[in-house]
């Protein structure tokens, strides 16, 4: 009897072809299976075709043996052909039956080593590991999508569900960071507002400062007309300094030129006492508060013809506070050194002393 057929590649070990380090198969595990369930099914299908090649050569053998045996058999026994047919037709039955549990059982046997040499295939770690991967692979490929999904549709319902606190948060943090730069908005707004008001009030400072300038520069020409001797050291130092064809130096030089013109008069009302005063009386005198007092002693010691009073008439011309006095202070010295500069050239009048002064009063 031939030998039924051996499963094919299922016992022999993997080629070093398959197994070489460089080159790394992908195990694909659907076309793992495939192949598996199709290696068992031919092979069923092989071990199928083998017992119905078998069964129907020994239906043939036995046949003709049963024919034979029974034609011997029934020629010395059977006493007619319907007795031989009813004994062969029970024999083929019979024979019929165990083959066919035979075959069955054959068969069952066969798909039991091929379920355990796939089992004892699957039980190998290599194959344990391709398994696992590619179940991890199908997982994450097949899974992945549906996982994003579902974690955009929770999110999306959780901030739903949380839509109003959200909204109070929000509210509330707003007003709080509001609240928290109220500070520094006032300050800025207020820095701001003071920046642009500095800049639309500065024209209007600027022309009030003009205004209050020449304001002053004219009250302090008007006491220097009126005789104050202060306002005019002002007027001067001011027409020193002030710009060329500005108001306040057009004012002090007007105002200057003017009391220039009024102490060198020909006219020169002096002033006297009523009551007869000594040179020491008159000298003490020269530094009374009352201006008009001090007036009438530079005007009586200028009548002594007393030269020794020339320093202090030159003090009195820079420094008395009334104009009157220091014009009178003038008058006297014209008088006393025969020097003929005019009155209030202060200038002239010092140059003169600063070269006379060691060897004054002239012997």
């Amino acid at each position: 009897m031939a030998e039924p057929p051996r499963p094919e590649s299922q016992d022999q070990p993997p080629s070093s072809e398959a197994t070489s380090p460089s080159q790394e198969p992908r195990f694909d595990e659907a076309e793992f299976l495939r192949k598996t369930f199709d290696r068992s099914i031919q092979e069923m299908e092989r071990s199928r075709t083998f017992f119905e090649k078998l069964l129907k050569w020994t239906y043939g053998s036995l046949a003709l043996l049963i024919t034979v045996g029974i034609g011997l058999f029934g020629f010395f026994w059977f006493k007619s052909w319907s007795d031989v047919k009813k004994q062969m037709e029970d024999e083929l039955t019979k024979t019929k039956g165990a083959i066919v549990e035979e075959g069955r059982k054959t068969i069952a046997e066969t798909e039991n080593d091929i379920r355990d040499k796939a089992a004892n295939i699957f039980k190998e770690e290599s194959i344990k590991k391709y398994v696992r991967e590619i179940a991890k692979e199908k997982t994450e490929s097949e899974l992945s999508g549906l996982i994003k999904q579902a974690v955009n549709d929770k999110v999306a319902a959780q901030i739903k569900a949380e839509e109003p606190q959200i909204r109070n948060t929000v509210i509330s943090e707003s007003k709080k960071a509001v609240a928290d730069l109220n500070p520094f908005i006032s300050s800025e707004v207020r820095a701001e507002v003071q920046k642009q008001s500095s800049e639309s009030l500065e024209p209007l400072r600027q022309q009030v400062e003009n205004y209050q300038e020449v304001l002053n520069v004219s009250t302090m020409a008007l006491l220097a007309r009126n005789g104050d001797g202060v306002a005019y050291d002002q007027i001067q130092r001011i027409a020193a300094s002030a710009t060329k064809d500005s108001v306040t130096k057009v004012i002090c030089l007007s105002t200057i030129n003017q009391i220039f013109v009024e102490m060198n008069s020909g006219i020169y009302a002096g002033r006297s006492f009523t009551e007869e005063r000594s040179v020491e009386e008159m000298n003490k005198l020269l530094d009374d508060p009352n201006a008009i007092i001090r007036w009438a002693a530079v005007d009586g010691l200028a009548g002594k013809k007393d030269k020794s009073i020339v320093p202090k008439l030159i003090i009195i011309c820079n420094q008395d506070k009334y104009l009157w006095v220091r014009r009178a202070a003038y008058e006297a010295l014209r008088q006393l050194t025969n020097q003929k500069f005019e009155n209030f050239r202060q200038d002239q009048w010092n140059k003169w002393w600063e070269q006379n002064k060691e060897s004054w009063p002239p012997k």
